[in-house]
C-alpha cells in the first residue's frame, strides 16, 4: 500500500461526518445449538479435563500413608571419568537396585531408566517412589495421557492409529 494510500485512508478515519458509532448486534453461535433442558450443562469441563489430564488416580505426588515399601532414585554424573552416568535406587532391605550405564548417556536418560526400573520392580505393590528429579516426575505426568492404540477418543470411538 502506497503513502497516499495510506494518507486517504487515515482522513477518511478523521472526518467525523462518514464515522457512526453503533452498538453491534453479535450473534452468539452457543445460542443456537439444541437443548431440551436450558438449565442443566451438557457437560461437566472439569470431568473431562480430569479424565483426559489424569493418568492414574493412585500416581500422585503425596507419599503413602502406609507404603509396602520405599524407593529413593537418584543419578550422578562423573565428569571425571568422561561423561559416563549411573543411576540407583535405594531399598531398605534389597539394598541398591541399581547399575552404571554407558557412555555417551545423558542425565535425564539415567534418571527415566531408573525410575522404569524401579516401576517394573513395584508392579503390583504399593510403593513410594521418591526423586529429586523434576524431568522424571514430569514425565510420568505429562506423557501419561498421550492417545494409545485400542483407546477411546472424545468423541467415544476407537483409534486404530
Amino acid at each position: 500500500m502506497s503513502n497516499a494510500r495510506v494518507t486517504q485512508y487515515q482522513v477518511l478515519l478523521l472526518d467525523s461526518s462518514r464515522i457512526q458509532f453503533l452498538k453491534t448486534s453479535a450473534l452468539n453461535p452457543a445460542t443456537l445449538l439444541p437443548d431440551d433442558d436450558p438449565q442443566a450443562p451438557l457437560h461437566d469441563c472439569s470431568d473431562i479435563l480430569e479424565t483426559l489430564t489424569n493418568l492414574r488416580s493412585d500416581l500422585t505426588d503425596n507419599p503413602l500413608p502406609t507404603p509396602e515399601h520405599g524407593l529413593y532414585i537418584w543419578q550422578q554424573l562423573h565428569p571425571g571419568r568422561g561423561p559416563i552416568c549411573g543411576s540407583s535406587g535405594s531399598h531398605p532391605r534389597q539394598g541398591h537396585l541399581g547399575q552404571a550405564l554407558g557412555h555417551g548417556t545423558s542425565a535425564k536418560r539415567a534418571e527415566l531408566i531408573a525410575l522404569s526400573q524401579s516401576l517394573r520392580w513395584a508392579k503390583g505393590k504399593s510403593v513410594n517412589i521418591y526423586t529429586d528429579s523434576r524431568y522424571a516426575f514430569a514425565t510420568a505426568h505429562v506423557h501419561g495421557p498421550l492417545p494409545r492404540k485400542g483407546t477411546p477418543n472424545l468423541r467415544r470411538e476407537t483409534d486404530q492409529k
